[in-house]
C-alpha cells in the first residue's frame, strides 16, 4: 500500500489537483485490493484450521482439538479427513479470490 503512494500516476493526479480521499479510492485502491484478496484468502484457511493451539490450551472443544486428540491417538483417517477440508477450503478460498478480482481489475479478466 505504501509503495503504491509514490508511483508516478499518484504523484500525476495529485498534480492536477484531486483529493486524496478521491487518489485513495480511485486510483490506489484498485491496485492495492488485488494483493490483499489474495492473502486473505490464503490466510482464511490457516484462521479456521489454526485454532488448534487456542483450543488444546483453554480446553474448548472444537475441529483444532478435535485434530489433534486424532493425531495424539494416531487416529489418521480423521487426520487426513480434517487435512481435506483444509486443502478444499484453500482451494475454494483462492477460487473465489480470483473470481473477486478478476470483478475488481478489468486488466485480469479473460478475454
Amino acid at each position: 500500500f505504501l509503495t503504491q503512494l509514490g508511483e508516478d500516476y499518484v504523484v500525476t493526479v495529485r498534480a492536477k489537483g484531486l483529493t486524496e480521499r478521491s487518489i485513495m479510492m480511485k486510483h490506489v485502491l484498485k491496485n492495492v485490493l488485488g494483493p490483499v484478496i489474495t492473502i486473505m484468502a490464503i490466510e482464511f484457511p490457516g484462521i479456521i484450521s489454526g485454532a488448534v493451539v487456542a483450543e488444546t490450551i483453554f480446553s474448548w472443544y472444537g475441529v483444532g482439538r478435535w485434530l489433534f486428540d486424532a493425531a495424539m491417538q494416531f487416529d489418521y483417517p480423521v487426520v487426513q479427513a480434517v487435512l481435506f477440508i483444509q486443502v478444499v477450503l484453500t482451494v475454494v478460498s483462492l477460487y473465489i479470490a480470483d473470481i473477486v478480482i478478476a470483478l475488481i481489475d478489468p486488466r485480469v479478466r479473460l478475454r
